[in-house]
């Protein structure tokens, strides 16, 4: 699936986000007018939500990529103002450019709660350069693998004995 931002000009408050057919490019779904300039749109895989920058209201748009239902979330720390660039680090939480301060900010989701970890004068964008990276295991994998293991060595140990 692919999902764009579309708004009509500049911090114009009628930003929506579309889901589009990547071969023919018709629209599928979409969030209908949110009420502010969205800027930037990740994925997030944790929560499997998609995440939009709201330049214009200093908050972070959650967007449902099933129903393309959205809601606000305001972060709870330092002032998210102008957030740009975001980009999902993954794990449940967001990196968001906050462009007005020129901050980085990590936001995490769970919570609300957001924290600077960078000033860099004439913030604009940011992008991760290695992507999410690997995903972890859940505990039921790492039980199945572990007892398959432990068959694996009680069948080797047999035929160990038989000989």
């Amino acid at each position: 699936r692919l999902f764009v931002n579309v708004s009509s000009g500049f911090q114009a408050n009628n930003s929506q986000v579309e889901q589009i057919d990547p071969t023919t490019g018709a629209v599928l779904a979409t969030t209908g007018n949110t009420g502010v300039f969205l800027d930037g749109l990740t994925f997030d895989p944790a929560t499997g939500m998609l995440f939009a920058s709201g330049y214009n209201n200093g908050r972070i748009v959650q967007i449902n990529p099933n129903t393309m239902a959205f809601t606000f979330l305001t972060p709870t720390g330092p002032s998210l103002s102008q957030p740009d660039g975001i980009v999902s680090g993954g794990s449940g939480d967001l990196f968001i450019a906050s462009r007005a301060n020129s901050t980085v900010m990590q936001y995490d989701i769970a919570t609300d709660a957001d924290t600077a970890i960078a000033t860099i004068n004439g913030l604009d964008d940011l992008a991760p350069a290695s992507g999410l990276g690997a995903p972890v295991p859940e505990p039921a994998s790492l039980a199945i693998f572990g007892t398959a293991l432990a068959g694996l060595g009680l069948i080797r140990r047999r035929r160990r004995r038989s000989v």
